[in-house]
């Protein structure tokens, strides 16, 4: 799976419709700490789908186990970390049981 980092990392460039400007004074080219927030925002339900979906199209290892750890994730960012985003969807459940079902056969 892949880093909690270089999820919201990856997150932030493919939901990204606008590129950073000095002129303007919400730019993400200062504060590192603050430009991590920021991406962490841009994380939603649809990203973690977007890796489940890849996880159904790469069918050369079981990922159940990957699935369920991704679930488990998206569960504790929604509780834990108040990113109720992230909360799994019926979208997400259903791209869920399709790797899993995938994998059993």
């Amino acid at each position: 799976l892949l880093d909690d980092e270089l999820a919201v990392e990856t997150a932030a460039a493919a939901t990204s419709t606008t590129r950073p400007s000095i002129a303007n004074p919400d730019n993400q080219l200062g504060n590192s700490g603050a430009r991590k927030r920021d991406k962490a925002r841009d994380i939603d339900a649809e990203v973690y789908n977007g890796i489940l979906s890849a996880f159904s199209r790469e069918t050369t290892r079981d990922h159940s186990a990957d699935v369920m750890r991704l679930l488990d994730r998206m569960e504790r960012l929604a509780d834990e970390l108040d990113m109720p985003s992230v909360r799994p969807n019926q979208r997400t459940y259903n791209v869920a049981l399709s790797v899993i079902a995938n994998s059993a056969s």
